[in-house]
């Protein structure tokens, strides 16, 4: 994979997963498809490289590379049970513990500016 150096601002990669859902949804309708209750979160994850690096490499992020993909995640519908799956990989990961930081950002009830 070649490098551009190109940084995309927000409104690009949202207006190609706007389309890449609208596919997606197309194709639900037209297959029946719909058991998928993980689809617009994990359609994120694989839109976003950093939550991919959070996923794939959890046991060596940091804390704060860990509570930033909490905060990505933490309001959407079925958030918990995908942060706890990319949280495992962690040696030190309990499931307390996480339900805690979880708890924390929902109070929060917007999402987290870094």
């Amino acid at each position: 994979m070649e490098s551009t150096n190109y940084r995309y601002g927000i409104y690009p990669i949202m207006e190609w997963v706007d389309l890449e859902y609208d596919k997606q949804e197309s194709h639900e309708q037209s297959t029946g498809d719909h058991d998928n209750t993980h689809r617009d979160t994990q359609r994120a994850i694989q839109a976003c490289e950093y939550l991919r690096h959070c996923r794939d490499h959890a046991a060596g992020l940091t804390e704060p590379e860990w509570w930033a993909m909490v905060c990505a995640l933490a309001l959407e519908h079925d958030a918990e049970k995908i942060i706890h799956e990319m949280s495992q990989g962690y040696p030190g990961y309990t499931e307390k513990e996480t339900n805690k930081k979880i708890k924390e950002i929902k109070k929060c009830k917007t999402p987290v500016n870094f």
